[in-house]
């Protein structure tokens, strides 16, 4: 039967000045045909291996632009308390100008409402006779 097959391939193939020709081994074949196996599946499994890097990669991007847009936000966040800590910088030293002026109030002949009225930096004031605002004139 190995003659057979060998001079059907001789013919075929027109090798006629091949001298001998063996047909592999059936073990030979058999561990092919495992290596084989092992290569298909090893490559399967690097294809699904590659599938799942790129969804991580995705997941990586889409979770570093969230971080990007997080860290804006923390910006702005960060300036609006340094607005309101200028605020409130402002307010501390507009009250200590306040008790100033009370503490003159309190210390003086002149009657309060006028007395109140001379700080430039208030807008209108306050007559605590009458309980009203008195603007200046």
């Amino acid at each position: 039967m190995q003659q057979q097959i060998k001079q059907t391939l001789l013919d075929d193939l027109n090798l006629s000045k091949v001298k001998s020709f063996e047909l592999p081994q059936e073990s030979l074949v058999q561990e092919l045909d495992q290596e084989v196996s092992k290569l298909t599946q090893l490559h399967i499994n690097l294809k699904y291996q590659g599938q799942q890097l790129s969804h991580i990669l995705i997941r990586i991007d889409s979770l570093y632009d969230i971080f990007n847009f997080q860290t804006e936000k923390l910006k702005s966040y960060t300036q609006d308390l340094q607005q309101i800590q200028t605020i409130l910088n402002q307010y501390k030293a507009t009250s200590k100008n306040t008790y100033k002026i009370v503490q003159k109030l309190q210390n003086t002949d002149e009657p309060k409402e006028e007395a109140f009225c001379y700080n430039k930096n208030i807008q209108k004031c306050y007559s605590e006779q009458n309980a009203t605002h008195i603007y200046p004139k």
